[in-house]
């Protein structure tokens, strides 16, 4: 799995496609927690759950993963967050990601859950499911 969570950042960090995302992300990606001094705002991403889809044959195909994004912000409305949550969308909806060992399916949005505001940071969560075809 730790193919998947690198062809994730690598992809943040250097397609032109996640240009826009990475530039209102000021604080940076982070793989399930971001560094306690971080600048906001910033963005970070977790494994909600990793299933492999079996069929008939009882022989194993996919790997049915649903990855959430975390995107936080701490300006005084929750705009900030929105904007960034377009730009996320425009670079991670239908993403063909490249990952060793496996062939991406897809990468499709699911839920978006807005959190009240706490201490004051806005946070916006983003659910993607991606399916994986093991090589």
């Amino acid at each position: 799995m730790i193919e998947l969570f690198e062809a994730l950042h690598d992809y943040f960090e250097s397609h032109a496609d996640a240009a826009e995302l990475k530039a209102a992300l000021a604080g940076g990606l982070y793989n399930l927690e971001a560094p306690e001094e971080v600048d906001f705002p910033y963005g970070a991403f977790q494994l909600i759950s990793d299933v492999p889809d079996h069929f008939a044959s009882g022989k194993f195909y996919l790997e049915n993963c649903l990855f959430q994004f975390n995107l936080f912000s701490k300006k005084s409305s929750s705009r900030e967050l929105f904007d960034i949550y377009d730009k996320l969308i425009a670079a991670f909806d239908f993403l063909v990601l490249t990952i060793i060992g496996y062939t991406a399916l897809s990468c499709v949005r699911e839920n978006t859950i807005q959190v009240p505001k706490l201490d004051g940071v806005w946070q916006l969560n983003v659910l993607y499911r991606i399916f994986l075809e093991p090589d």
